[in-house]
């Protein structure tokens, strides 16, 4: 029985190997006062104004008008270019 006991090295060394992992164990608790962090940018939010149905509708006939136009002109530029050769 008594040679299953750990002798007086084997004791110290287990409290040294103990007092090691507590030291471990503080430091990993604690934050690294190396490490910083910056703080957080927050950008500004895009606040659009609340459309109801009728005015998004309105918008896209405009849009779609704007774009008809466009197309019109277009056709009619390059048909007076061809003219003109």
């Amino acid at each position: 029985l008594l040679a299953q006991l750990p002798t007086r090295t084997q004791m110290e060394e287990l409290l040294k190997a103990v007092k090691h992992l507590e030291r471990m164990n503080e430091q990993a608790g604690k934050r690294n006062e190396k490490r910083f962090s910056l703080p957080g940018i927050r950008l500004p939010r895009l606040r659009l104004p609340h459309l109801d149905g009728p005015t998004w509708a309105v918008l896209l006939m405009g849009t779609a008008a704007l774009l008809l136009l466009w197309w019109g002109l277009d056709t009619v530029w390059s048909s007076l270019s061809l003219l003109s050769l």
